[in-house]
């Protein structure tokens, strides 16, 4: 899509990515569990370290939501 003639994305996955990814500490990503379904990205993630559930709310929307935090480096 395009606004004031620049490609730009926007919506709730983008409003989604934009708060999980701000719950990042430092040497980890934070995922959601739907990015996990996926068997390849599963697989690189758990040989690139620890894989952590934990629950957060996010900003606007009226639910918690079941994250998973990928400490680099733990599980290599």
């Amino acid at each position: 899509m395009t606004l004031n003639n620049r490609l730009d994305y926007f919506g709730v996955t983008v409003n989604i990515a934009s708060r999980v990814s701000r719950l990042a500490r430092g040497d980890d990503v934070v995922l959601t569990e739907e990015m996990l379904l996926d068997r390849e990205a599963r697989a690189e993630a758990v040989r690139r370290g620890e894989i952590e559930p934990f629950e957060s709310e996010l900003r606007g929307y009226d639910r918690r939501f079941h994250l998973q935090r990928l400490v680099l480096g733990r599980g290599v």
